[in-house]
């Protein structure tokens, strides 16, 4: 009998809030990295070119990983129909470590998930 894919179920490295949260303390440390004084002058500094602060802060985004959505997922679960019954298979990242990266590759990892 013929497999028929009828939904992928996404896996995510880390919550969506978790992920925008560690984005904006990234964002923040990388914006002001210095001393007091120091952050001081860069914060005028933008308030007096804030396109340039915009352009920062868009660089570091990029840098970062960029959304969520699709950009921390880490594998797929793919239910099929098989005859009768309903299956499904895990592809993940091919990676000993799981974290942060803009470069995946994904495999077939298992046919069964749960019996």
């Amino acid at each position: 009998m013929e497999d028929k894919c009828f939904f992928d179920i996404p896996v995510y490295r880390l919550t969506k809030e978790r992920y925008y949260k560690d984005r904006d303390t990234y964002i923040e440390k990388n914006m002001y990295p210095g001393p007091p004084a120091h952050n001081e002058r860069k914060n005028k500094y933008y308030e007096e070119s804030p396109d340039r602060k915009q352009y920062f802060e868009e660089h570091i985004l990029e840098t970062y990983g960029g959304a969520w959505d699709y950009n921390e997922i880490i594998g797929w679960i793919q239910l099929h129909f098989l005859g009768v019954q309903i299956r499904g298979e895990l592809w993940r990242v091919k990676a000993k470590r799981i974290v942060r990266t803009r470069k995946k590759v994904f495999e077939w990892d298992t046919w069964k998930l749960a019996p």
